[in-house]
């Protein structure tokens, strides 16, 4: 459910990527919901950003694949991908 979500984020123009914009968007209020790889290396990049969605009460959600994330987005290179702010 959450890759059709972003798929359909992306038809709409509607995706924020990587740490920096995620982080970004979620400071100034507009994210609606957060979806984030459970693959990343390091993992540390993206440690304060669920507390930072409790914070801020936005939803989130890990998947287990970045490979998996990318393609629902349309982005073909894998290691691009970090985390999807919708």
């Amino acid at each position: 459910m959450e890759l059709s979500l972003v798929q359909q984020a992306a038809n709409y123009k509607q995706l924020k990527k990587g740490v920096n914009e995620a982080t970004k968007t979620l400071n100034r209020g507009i994210s609606e919901f957060f979806v984030m790889d459970a693959d990343t290396e390091p993992l540390e990049i993206l440690l304060y950003l669920p507390l930072l969605d409790e914070d801020k009460n936005v939803p989130y959600v890990f998947v287990p694949s970045k490979q998996a994330l990318g393609r629902a987005c349309g982005v073909t290179r894998p290691d691009a991908i970090e985390k999807f702010l919708i």
